[in-house]
């Protein structure tokens, strides 16, 4: 095929043979199987494994719904600290289901979205690469346990990855063909993918952009323009039913659980004062180093997980992420080799959101690989195009051979490492053994505390689905309340207003919230153990801290 059938020719026009349909049939099929099997193991080897705490906050808010107490965690206090989309159907099952039931069928539907991020990987690859590309990408997102694992999560993330996969079939079929229509299409799935997440208003940003700059979508840029500014009014009339409902609920747009999370975190830039901002750049870029070894595990750039404070810290996980960052470098260098293609053309929105997504999480939060999925998906998307870009520049045999060898080479690394991130108890994160600790005090609760006994925690999720007991959560995640009691700096005082009788969680959980929130400083003398801490052989703990009645009527005023 000549350079002028390259660009005279659509992609769209190719069809995949038999065989390589065939065999991509047969990928899905073991990866549905793959996946159902791990949704359907039991929730006591799962939730040490791979499941996230968060998980069950929505299970517990969707039980309260369907029993009439609305969209409380607690039964009383209002949150709106969800993604409403997964809400919904975390809301249509609960109507249904009950107890583990639930969580094994949502954990089905998270099964059944994972293999839906790969046919489309598929499908959408196969129309502007290559068969062999296609298939490459798409099988390594299936078999990869990391990605796995962080779609069986139990949260939104499988939704939210395949909103974008959606997102991008649009756009770039619409790039490949000169036009998108009305926008009407791409409106639609841009509300609905911020629906699914709301970090992805990033994603409608870049994309709305790009279309009213990428001229191969028409040459009258009053015309892009007209598409983009259309498809932006329809995805913000998707949106308007949740502001209505937000604003009734919880008197804001967005989800207060983002300023729960800034509080947690804390990253703020004052660049009145250069060395204070740049010691807080520093600090941020440093922990995603860290992150930068999870993401490289699960890419197969190094094949062992690495615990939080790994022993040859930091030498270690530095050069891994250094590593890691070399193996990125790949991607704009291929994208400059192949830029007369119109393969590296097409990648560029979707690496462009891929960055700006993982930064934004390196700056302001930190980059865990369940927050990353949607920017992995894209990128993913972006690496199969610069790669096919690259083979269509120079046909050489040798290169062909060389990017064959690496792919397997990662795709062994990558499964030597979900081996051992299995074993090891690590999913999309490095802390599910906690997990276990947090079923035990809950099923402890459930057989030796009254009915009555209120019990609040910062990590409220399992808590509040297995103990049977009322769970106020203490870090403002699901509670409006709390996310008050915290910028007001009085979490202690609020823990009395809502008559807790016992906190129960992680001890540095505990000392980090009253320390920063307690607003006094003799917080632990208004504590007392209760019983002993829940511990596992690696020296986890879960501590139980009973509420002390105040010795005089009055609180003692905040610390400022």
């Amino acid at each position: 095929m000549g350079k002028m059938d390259l660009h005279d020719r659509s992609p769209l026009d190719s069809e995949p043979q038999d065989g390589t349909r065939r065999v991509a049939y047969v990928l899905f099929a073991l990866a549905g199987i793959l996946a159902l099997g791990l949704a359907w193991l039991p929730v006591e080897v799962t939730i040490g494994t791979f499941l996230y705490e968060d998980m069950f906050y929505y299970l517990t808010l969707a039980e309260h719904a369907v029993g009439g107490q609305g969209v409380s965690f607690d039964g009383t206090t209002a949150t709106n600290g969800l993604h409403p989309l997964w809400m919904l159907l975390c809301v249509a099952l609960a109507s249904h289901l009950e107890g583990m039931a639930l969580v094994h069928a949502v954990l089905t539907v998270a099964a059944l979205l994972h293999v839906a991020q790969g046919w489309l990987l598929w499908d959408l690859l196969r129309r502007h690469t290559s068969p062999a590309i296609a298939l490459a990408i798409a099988g390594f997102w299936l078999f990869s346990y990391r990605v796995l694992t962080s779609n069986l999560c139990g949260l939104e993330t499988p939704l939210a990855t395949l909103a974008v996969l959606v997102v991008l079939r649009l756009l770039l079929d619409g790039s490949a063909r000169g036009q998108l229509g009305s926008g009407v299409a791409l409106g639609l799935s841009l509300g609905f993918a911020v629906l699914s997440r709301f970090d992805l208003l990033l994603l409608a940003s870049v994309v709305l952009v790009w279309v009213a700059w990428d001229r191969r979508l028409g040459r009258l840029a009053a015309r892009r323009v007209a598409t983009s500014l259309g498809a932006a009014a329809i995805a913000g009339l998707v949106l308007v039913p949740w502001f209505v409902w937000s604003l009734g609920q919880s008197g804001v747009l967005l989800p207060n659980s983002h300023v729960a999370v800034d509080l947690m975190h804390d990253v703020h830039y004052d660049w009145r004062d250069p060395a204070a901002a740049l010691s807080v750049l520093s600090q941020q870029l440093l922990n995603g180093a860290w992150w930068a070894t999870q993401t490289a595990n699960l890419l197969g750039v190094w094949p062992l997980p690495m615990p939080r404070t790994p022993p040859s810290a930091p030498a270690y996980w530095m050069g891994v992420s250094l590593l890691f960052l070399l193996m990125l470098s790949a991607l704009p260098v291929g994208l400059v080799y192949g830029r007369h293609q119109p393969a590296s053309r097409l990648a560029l929105p979707a690496l462009g959101f891929a960055s700006l997504h993982t930064a934004w999480y390196v700056l302001f939060i930190e980059p865990e690989v369940r927050y990353l999925m949607p920017a992995l998906a894209a990128a993913f998307v972006g690496a199969g195009l610069v790669v096919h870009a690259v083979l269509q520049t120079n046909r050489a045999r040798w290169l062909r051979v060389a990017l064959a060898g690496a792919f397997a080479g990662l795709f062994l690394s990558a499964s030597v490492g979900g081996v051992l991130a299995w074993r090891a108890g690590y999913g999309t994160t490095f802390t599910h053994r906690n997990h276990l600790l947090l079923l035990e005090a809950a099923r402890h609760l459930r057989r030796n505390t009254p009915p009555g006994t209120t019990v609040g925690a910062w990590n409220s999720g399992i808590l509040g689905y297995f103990s049977g007991r009322t769970v106020v959560n203490l870090d403002g995640v699901v509670n409006d309340d709390a996310v008050d009691a915290l910028r007001e700096k009085r979490l202690l005082a609020y823990i009395r207003e809502r008559r807790i009788d016992v906190l129960v969680d992680l001890p540095h959980q505990v000392e980090a919230f009253l320390s920063r929130f307690g607003g006094v400083a003799d917080w632990q003398l208004q504590l007392e153990p209760l019983g002993t801490p829940f511990e596992d052989a690696s020296g986890r703990r879960v501590i139980a801290l009973r509420v002390l009645p105040l010795v005089r009527d009055e609180a003692q005023p905040p610390t400022r």
